[in-house]
């Protein structure tokens, strides 16, 4: 499964005082800070750290290991980049589609071929969920848009898309699901294939008699 990264520098002239600042602030390595934020809709890890004098580092190495699976496995290495009066700030965006507990951390290479590790970031992401209800996307949206749901177990499934009065429009899903990460795409569409008209609609999956949430959708024409 593909994974994207991105290393962004942003160039911070350093007076003396506040240099001695970035010091007291960053660890031994050099890392400024490490966190990282679950994005539901796009349904990815975003891992943010930012890092002073990296002269002495060639790379990074992000890291995941996950509660059923305990070993450390490399996502993406990042070139450290070659600054000694600058903050980088470095991305890197994890897709994950299977709910469990995660844990993050980074590789420090040093030049010299030694390396250390950040601290380790935990995720957990609808571990203890039976089912997960994902918002659609894009939204608003004009021709198409997904929607993303997790099944704990197989199941019967019913995914159904209702006007703004509750009237039925369209069912995407209506049985047997296995377990696991799946997408259904919306064309805007009813049950005859008929366009649908711009406006605000609702949608609600059944799995095994128990109702998710209701989330809205738009559609902008």
């Amino acid at each position: 499964m593909p994974r994207s990264f991105v290393l962004i520098f942003t160039l911070v002239t350093l007076s003396s005082t506040a240099t001695t600042a970035l010091t007291q602030s960053a660890d031994s390595t050099g890392l400024v800070r490490f966190n990282g934020q679950w994005k539901k809709q796009s349904s990815q890890i975003e891992l943010i750290w930012v890092f002073g004098n990296s002269t002495a580092y060639s790379e990074f190495e992000v890291q995941r290991r996950s509660a059923d699976q305990p070993i450390w496995k490399t996502l993406g290495k990042i070139d450290a980049g070659d600054c000694s009066i600058c903050l980088l700030f470095y991305s890197f965006e994890d897709p994950v589609h299977t709910p469990n507990v995660y844990f993050y951390r980074l590789k420090l290479l040093r030049n010299s071929g030694n390396h250390t590790f950040s601290e380790e970031l935990r995720f957990d992401i609808g571990a203890h969920q039976q089912f997960s209800l994902g918002q659609n996307y894009p939204n608003p949206f004009n021709s198409s848009t997904t929607i993303h749901y997790w099944l704990n177990h197989s199941a019967i499934v019913r995914l159904i898309i209702y006007d703004i009065r509750g009237r039925e429009v369209r069912t995407l899903v209506n049985g047997y699901r296995s377990s696991g990460f799946h997408t259904e795409t919306w064309h805007a569409n009813n049950s005859y294939e008929e366009l649908v008209p711009s406006g605000v609609y609702l949608y609600r999956m059944v799995v095994d008699n128990v109702t998710s949430e209701t989330k809205r959708i738009v559609i902008i024409k």
